[in-house]
């Protein structure tokens, strides 16, 4: 239930909680940073 940041070069992960069994992954464009 733990939600993990990962950051990369030009995106940002985050891995949310598990939505019907299955992992949420969303992608997040780094701005300014």
């Amino acid at each position: 239930g733990d939600s993990v940041v990962y950051r990369d070069r030009r995106y940002t992960v985050t891995k949310i909680r598990r939505f019907n069994g299955k992992p949420q992954l969303t992608l997040e464009e780094c701005n300014g940073s």
